[in-house]
């Protein structure tokens, strides 16, 4: 018998814990400070304690594409309230932008 692959999805548990602590869909500004965070880490190469190399740099951005693709999903759903969509909308902009910079980053800076 050969190996079953597993479909992840887009909605699985985070890979990575130390990113998840930074991505969430709590709230428009939680969002805002978080991706900050992430990106100004990036610029500087450390994460608190943690540096930041080449794979954590690869991660960081990965995540934060993930996270704008899952709510991009969020907003094809046809059930949702006024109120949610439009900060389910302003969320994915935020992840996006913050994708775009951390892959520009990455690119620029980590990328041999």
């Amino acid at each position: 018998m050969g190996r079953v692959s597993r479909v992840k999805g887009l909605f699985h548990r985070p890979k990575h814990n130390w990113i998840a602590k930074y991505i969430t869909q709590e709230g428009i500004t939680v969002a805002k400070e978080n991706t900050s965070k992430l990106i100004k880490a990036l610029e500087r190469g450390k994460l608190g304690k943690l540096k930041i190399g080449r794979k954590r740099a690869l991660a960081i951005a990965r995540a934060l594409r993930e996270e704008a693709n899952r709510l991009k999903a969020q907003l094809k759903r046809k059930d949702l309230k006024p109120e949610t969509r439009e900060k389910f909308k302003r969320l994915y902009e935020i992840y996006d932008s913050a994708s775009d910079r951390a892959f520009t980053i990455y690119r620029e800076e980590y990328k041999e």
